[in-house]
């Protein structure tokens, strides 16, 4: 029993070592450098911007390798991702229930013509007025819908062996949580990988002690990566690009070629940060987003004894902590 309690102990003082760290996000993708130079590691940025690449030869599959990512405090590696651009069950609470995200119709402009190169004409035309962000010349707002894709994570404490998320290139490769961690130990002792790229490590902790038994009682860590569909306009301003120092220097590579490939990486600005510093857009668009719940998620709770209330400017209603908020 003073076992159990020590890892009880010592699992609870690493997750804020971790998050005190600051390094909550991806931070490690696969790495290709070999040699002296590998101390040129690939941290969010390698041959894309966290391994993120096409996949069009699937259906409604986004591309996106393996990665190391800290999650409150919880460091795990994925599998190989690439997953389906499909949402949370806006009407169903079962556990990892999801539909596919509705296209957006065709403009009727587009439709209306009578010869396919004449429609092919029309649609280039609604990519330029995008491109431009010219909606007053075509109104491509109405049909060029943003989503926003996340990727989250929890404890399970129940014994059955989970896929994190549907992929029709990848599952992870084992039959059990224990032979997954079989197969990560002798990958990572001989420094071998897996060529179907499915192993990942998800680490398993000590979340209880039954009192009578004195039983431990484990949790196994999951995640997945969804994608949510906005209701709002995200303009390409907004996406504001990063200097990536270290991947710049490490390659020769100047600003302008990074910019115009996948490498690139953008930070999210909001004009009126300065005006409302605490409630931004990106708190607004996330707070859309359902945790595991799903859609008809309507949770609340209080913090020492006093109610949480939304964080929108002005709102004096709770905040519904079964969406994400911070």
């Amino acid at each position: 029993m003073l076992l159990c309690w020590k890892g009880l102990k010592t699992q609870t003082s690493n997750l804020p070592r971790v998050r005190n760290e600051g390094y909550s996000g991806v931070n490690i993708v696969r790495g290709n450098n070999i040699g002296i130079y590998n101390f040129y590691v690939d941290g969010h940025v390698g041959n894309s911007m966290m391994a993120i690449h096409d996949h069009p030869d699937f259906d409604r599959t986004i591309g996106q390798g393996e990665f190391v990512a800290v999650l409150n405090g919880v460091s795990f590696r994925t599998r190989h991702n690439d997953y389906r651009l499909v949402m949370a069950s806006p009407n169903s609470t079962e556990k990892h229930a999801v539909e596919d995200i509705p296209f957006p119709e065709v403009p009727p402009e587009v439709m209306s013509k009578l010869l396919v190169k004449d429609q092919i004409a029309e649609m280039k035309e609604w990519f330029k007025a995008f491109a431009e962000q010219n909606h007053t010349v075509r109104d491509y707002r109405k049909y060029f819908k943003p989503v926003l894709c996340y990727l989250e994570g929890t404890w399970n404490t129940s014994d059955k062996f989970d896929e994190p998320f549907k992929s029709d290139r990848h599952a992870l490769d084992a039959s059990s949580w224990e032979e997954l961690t079989g197969k990560l130990r002798f990958s990572t002792y001989t420094g071998t990988k897996s060529h179907s790229e499915s192993f990942a490590y998800l680490p398993t902790t000590l979340m209880s002690i039954d009192e009578t038994t004195g039983r431990p009682q484990y949790a196994q860590w999951n995640y997945r990566i969804l994608c949510s569909p906005l209701q709002e306009d995200v303009p390409l301003s907004d996406l504001r690009p990063i200097e990536d120092l270290s991947y710049r220097v490490a390659t020769g590579h100047s600003n302008d070629w990074i910019l115009n490939n996948r490498r690139a990486r953008f930070t999210f600005f909001e004009k009126d940060e300065e005006k409302f510093p605490d409630y931004t857009k990106l708190d607004r668009l996330f707070h859309t987003v359902p945790g595991l719940d799903n859609g008809p998620a309507n949770l609340n709770q209080a913090s020492s004894d006093d109610k949480i209330l939304d964080m929108s400017p002005g709102s004096d209603q709770p905040l519904n902590t079964g969406y994400y908020h911070r």
